[in-house]
């Protein structure tokens, strides 16, 4: 019988957060023994993920995978049989503030303990006694682990390179079921499943282990790949960057150059947008004053996501409602112009449906947006819209059916 960490693993952290909610293994869960009774019978050794795309800034995109559920589940299999050992390894880091813990109520199998929106305030409480703060993540981290690092990780990279063959070490096991999630690759791991949060904090924790050993700090704290060290002169912390830097390479990873800051304290926390959005309406007077501000900085600052955060600060407010046709207007723009926050414009939108009913102006608005994204084959973005459609009883039109076929 499978354990109820696997079954969490293939039940709440097979596919990414990001992805619809029509996207479900429950069923598959409810088969997971007899997979694993016969999985042996199964021949094929790799197997190619499914790309899925999200929107990243202006410009770019970030690429998710959907693992295979066969190797998915083989990679879930040789983490689960080793739990107890790979758990004790990743809570040995004093810096990480993203160890995985398993949550009862979680909706995924492996949760952080510390989420982003956090870090202003851990900065400030690590700073008391310093002047510097070297600030710097791992460039394209997921995308560039060299998954044979993963052994060098949990076992030293001589033992391990002493041993590339053992397959009783659950780091060159770990490092198999990876290539076999991936058609063979070694460069790279899954984006999106659960099992690569705890891959990722491998490799992480064994690197931390080098930097307390190796560089001299004030205090220091890791957030994923993000590491925000402390100290008391910009002579130390350039010391302390080029030794970094040295201990990431050991992994055959590199440092993001244009993420790179050494930073006089005191620093500001936020920019200054997030402090003046902050402040919210209120009343449903001052609500189209609020809007017109977020539409104002989202300008002045297009890599940011200004529309998405606006929308969020405002959903809890109750006076809304009275506002629902300019509401509705707002959160018709965010879709358009920030599709990251597609999924909380979507849920606000469904919460004011029995107010204003399915207007034209929104069958309207989500068309456009079908057909944009359908002319560039944006899986998230489309995934959501139908989604949308589908919870707004909306149809779908022919010709964006045929386009995106």
């Amino acid at each position: 019988m499978p354990s109820e960490f696997m079954k969490n693993l293939i039940g709440k952290g097979f596919f990414p957060q990001e992805i619809t909610p029509w996207f479900q293994t429950d069923k598959l869960v409810t088969i997971l023994d007899t997979i694993l009774t016969n999985i042996r019978n199964f021949p094929q050794k790799t197997s190619k993920p499914c790309r899925y795309s999200l929107p990243k800034g202006i410009h770019s995109r970030r690429i998710l995978s959907i693992p295979n559920p066969l190797h998915q589940i083989k990679l879930c299999k040789v983490i689960d049989d080793d739990w107890s050992n790979l758990r004790s390894f990743i809570s040995t880091s004093r810096m990480s503030l993203t160890i995985p813990s398993i949550r009862a109520r979680s909706l995924r199998a492996l949760s952080r303990n510390f989420s982003f929106s956090e870090i202003s305030e851990k900065i400030i409480n690590s700073s008391t006694s310093s002047r510097y703060l070297l600030r710097t993540d791992i460039s394209r981290y997921y995308s560039t682990i060299y998954t044979h690092s993963i052994p060098w990780a949990i076992h030293s990279k001589s033992v391990a390179k002493a041993n590339k063959r053992d397959t009783s070490f659950i780091g060159n096991k770990i490092d198999t079921a990876i290539q076999s999630c991936q058609d063979g690759q070694t460069n790279g791991i899954p984006i999106g499943p659960d099992t690569s949060l705890l891959i990722s904090e491998i490799l992480c924790s064994s690197m931390d282990k080098e930097v307390e050993g190796r560089v001299r700090f004030r205090s220091a704290f890791r957030y994923i790949d993000d590491y925000f060290l402390f100290f008391n002169s910009l002579a130390e912390a350039e010391k302390a960057f080029s030794e970094l830097q040295k201990i990431i390479r050991g992994y055959e990873l590199e440092l993001n150059p244009y993420k790179t800051k050494i930073i006089k304290l005191p620093e500001p926390l936020e920019p200054q947008w997030v402090s003046v959005l902050n402040s919210l309406p209120r009343n449903s007077e001052e609500v189209l004053s609020y809007i017109s501000k977020v539409f104002e900085y989202s300008k002045k600052y297009p890599d940011d996501e200004v529309l998405k955060f606006g929308l969020s600060r405002i959903k809890s407010l109750t006076f809304l409602r009275a506002n629902s046709e300019i509401l509705v207007s707002f959160i018709l723009n965010v879709i358009m112009y920030e599709p990251s926050a597609i999924p909380l414009a979507s849920e606000m939108l469904l919460t004011v449906k029995d107010v204003i009913g399915n207007t034209p102006q929104i069958k309207e608005a989500i068309h456009e947006a079908l057909m944009f994204n359908s002319e560039y084959g944006y899986e998230f973005e489309l995934t959501w819209l139908l989604w949308l459609c589908g919870a707004l009883n909306i149809a779908v039109d022919e010709n964006v059916a045929k386009k995106y076929h």
